[in-house]
């Protein structure tokens, strides 16, 4: 169920307006409280609508689009520049490997439990119980 898709085009005036240097587009991962609203995932159709628009409001805006919780992004730029090998495929690699989960990013919850992701309910240990550096290197 799409409950603000109709305020994009609202949303990149007023990025555009207060001169806004980067936009995390957040998609809706249904884990913890989002399970209780989890009909409000984008489905296959309305992610793809939502990919297109950030495509095409890129183009138009100073603002960095940045997808959250939506790798598919990146492969759909490639594509859709038809690169499919080449020098410019294995910078993208490395520059846009997927999901950052234990590579660069981790989340701390409040209690000290070390999860590789907001939305990947998986504890990798306790920084009040286990010091962070073991907890990134041993986990």
């Amino acid at each position: 169920m799409e409950y603000n898709v109709e305020q994009l085009e609202e949303l990149m005036s007023l990025v555009d307006a207060l001169g806004t240097g980067i936009l995390l587009m957040y998609q809706l991962v249904p884990v913890g409280r989002g399970r209780s609203i989890s009909e409000a995932a984008l489905d296959l159709g309305a992610n793809e609508r939502l990919i297109r628009f950030m495509v095409d409001a890129q183009r138009s805006t100073r603002a960095i689009m940045e997808p959250v919780a939506g790798p598919q992004y990146w492969p759909f730029l490639l594509q859709r520049a038809r690169i499919s090998s080449g020098p410019l495929l294995r910078l993208a690699e490395t520059v846009f490997h997927g999901c950052s989960a234990g590579r660069g990013f981790v989340y701390v919850k409040p209690n000290g439990d070390v999860w590789p992701r907001p939305f990947i309910e998986v504890s990798c240990g306790n920084v009040r119980e286990t010091p962070f550096r073991r907890i990134w290197t041993e986990s």
